[in-house]
């Protein structure tokens, strides 16, 4: 008796799913928990395994056709067994039902056997999704640095489950449920869009369709008949790389063994030679010390004609027209991430037209089949334009991608918020003496009032009375954010980032005194956790400790406006006719001219002037 292939339901809120693509044709064996389709959804793309093991004898559902959640797609059964009756009725949301094709006679050693209990799908398993973070206004995508738990591990509410990697950090999601990790939809090295699922967490079974490394497969891709295979060349076996006690950051020493880099042949440009994580893109960019990537990175075509690469490469490649076959996998055991699948496209592996397939034996349908227009080869992208070489006597280093983020984002800020400024200076002696008696009363707690906190305080109950500065420009509106969430711009290896301190008008000096230094800590360590960056309304830029005076920000988009903060400096200053000597504090308001005018901004700086130099007033 067949079994049904079910188009499966993997989310909540889905609905309908696409056939990406048939990994087997009629008539071919499948085994037990092999991929036999993809599903592609408007988040993600996943591979079908097979429920029982037998032989292919329906598509009921052709590659390219959305039908709702559990309608039949499919069918496995015995070797020569009749389909004719089980034809599955059209889904009332699908105009036209899809053509069953049946099977020819398989040959009689193929035995079929009996269908097998399967893993249930995420919403029968009571599974909630685990999904890609959006970390900041700008984030688009990330990747998935590494699961901190397996299949089937326990996991508990709060628990730390995976690593997600952006462009400037590392943070760690954690599980908003109990239960188990029953499926990782999305590989360790995946870079994918915000808020796509990346693996399911619930109490019930373990799910169909895992994604471990390097058991994806893919279907084969068409290369031109022109270009003949090159075999590989024989790479000896490497010896493993001990980077223990390497002189390395965290993240540095991850990166470098999962590309399977020596640390000892990269130069370090880090405090005492410490190798950083922009030394490991540097290095793998310039191509040094990367004999053991160049050997590493194996191709993905396998032995049976497919390639192994992720679902989201594959998905990537169809769009680009790059040629998988002939496109080197970085991933583990040569799997295909989808950087990958970009510098392919860059380089111009693209697949070429091919020449018409000769015809197919007749196979026998119960309605006619629609065919889908012919694929139509796209032209080579144009090689990438050399880059000028740089001066005699000059070293270049190629940017990381936190510096390369830095750049992107304050150009355009500076370039298309029309900014304008205002500075003030404030009297601090009051404040710094207040800090003192504050302090020696949280001693015993083991936490420190910094002046940062005392200007973060009084920011936020600022803001408060002027709502335009915890606005954003929307183009025809101004939409103004309720929470005052503000963002602490912080120093770290190869550049700067900014967390966020959520509600701070709600919080008092001791606890933003406590979370300031935690959040900072966390993401300086890769240990970030969603909320920590990303989602602040206003932000602020302290270099006081560094003795600065006058500091001048550029905004952080989307927000409105920023706090230029300086050092609180010993200055004459004249009082009641008298100089006197005064602890002065320089503030430099840098604020978007599209949402609110100077005079409004010189309010701003008076308000947040009077309360610091009433320092009670943040307190009470």
């Amino acid at each position: 008796m067949a079994t049904e292939i079910m188009m499966p339901k993997m989310g909540f809120d889905m609905t309908e799913g696409t056939v990406a693509s048939w990994l087997k044709q009629v008539g071919e064996a499948v085994k037990k928990g092999e991929p036999v389709v993809e599903i592609e959804t408007d988040k993600t793309t996943i591979q079908v395994e097979a429920e029982t093991a037998g032989v292919l004898v329906a598509i009921t559902v052709p590659a390219g056709e959305k039908v709702p959640v559990n309608t039949p797609i499919g069918m496995i059964g015995a070797a020569g067994e009749s389909i004719a009756a089980k034809a599955p009725a059209p889904a009332p949301a699908v105009s036209a039902a899809p053509a069953v094709v049946a099977a020819p006679p398989a040959p009689a050693a193929v035995a079929a056997s009996a269908p097998a209990p399967v893993a249930a799908s995420a919403a029968a398993a009571n599974a909630a999704p685990v999904t890609m973070p959006k970390m900041g206004f700008d984030m688009t995508e990330g990747t998935v640095a590494s699961w901190l738990k397996q299949v089937g591990d326990a996991v508990k509410k709060g628990e730390p489950v995976v690593e997600i990697e952006t462009d400037k950090t590392t943070i760690q999601v954690e599980a908003e449920s109990s239960g188990k990790l029953l499926q990782i939809v999305v590989a360790a090295g995946e870079r994918v869009p915000v808020n796509t699922v990346i693996g399911y967490i619930g109490d019930g079974n373990v799910l169909a369709g895992n994604v471990l490394a390097g058991n994806v497969l893919a279907a084969p891709q068409p290369v031109a008949p022109a270009t003949p295979a090159v075999a590989a060349p024989a790479i000896a076996p490497q010896a493993p790389i001990d980077n223990s006690g390497a002189n390395a950051t965290p993240i540095a020493r991850r990166m470098a063994d999962e590309l399977k880099l020596d640390l000892t042949k990269i130069k370090g440009t880090g405090p005492e030679g410490r190798v950083t994580k922009g030394d490991i893109e540097a290095a793998v960019a310039a191509g040094t010390a990367s004999a053991s990537v160049a050997s590493g990175a194996t191709s993905a075509a396998a032995a049976n004609g497919r390639v192994i690469a992720s679902p989201y490469a594959k998905k990537l490649a169809a769009e680009l027209s790059v040629d998988l076959a002939r496109t080197q996998g970085s991933g583990p055991e040569g799997r295909i991430v989808s950087d990958d699948v970009k510098k392919a496209a860059a380089a111009g592996i693209l697949v070429s037209a091919q020449p018409s397939a000769a015809p197919a034996p007749t196979v026998a349908v119960a309605q006619p089949v629609a065919v889908s227009a012919p694929v139509v080869a796209q032209p080579a992208a144009p090689a990438p334009k050399a880059a000028t070489p740089p001066p005699a006597g000059t070293r270049r280093e190629p940017l990381s991608k936190m510096r390369q983020t830095i750049a992107s984002r304050l150009a355009q800020s500076k370039g298309t918020v029309p900014h304008y400024y205002v500075a003030t200076s404030v009297e601090m002696d009051a404040a710094l003496a207040m800090r003192v008696q504050i302090n020696e009363a949280l001693k015993a707690e083991g936490v420190k009032v910094s002046v940062n906190d005392l200007v973060l305080r009084a920011t936020a109950l600022t803001i408060k009375k002027f709502p335009k500065f915890n606005a954003t420009f929307a183009g025809d509106a101004i939409d103004y954010r309720e929470n005052i969430n503000l963002g602490v711009a912080v120093a770290m290896e190869g550049g700067l980032i900014v967390i966020n301190v959520r509600d701070v008008d709600k919080k008092t000096l001791k606890q933003i005194g406590a979370e300031v230094p935690a959040i900072a800590a966390r993401v300086r360590e890769g240990k970030g956790q969603p909320g920590d960056m990303g989602g602040q309304t206003f932000t602020t830029s302290n270099l006081g400790m560094y003795g600065v005076e006058d500091v001048i920000p550029i905004i952080n988009q989307p927000d409105s406006g920023i706090l230029g903060i300086g050092n609180a400096i010993q200055t004459p200053v004249v009082k009641d006719g008298q100089i006197v000597v005064r602890s002065m504090m320089k503030l430099w308001l840098a604020a978007d001219h599209r949402v609110t005018d100077g005079a409004e901004g010189a309010q701003f700086v008076a308000e947040l002037k009077r309360l610091l130099e009433n320092p009670w007033a943040l307190v009470l």
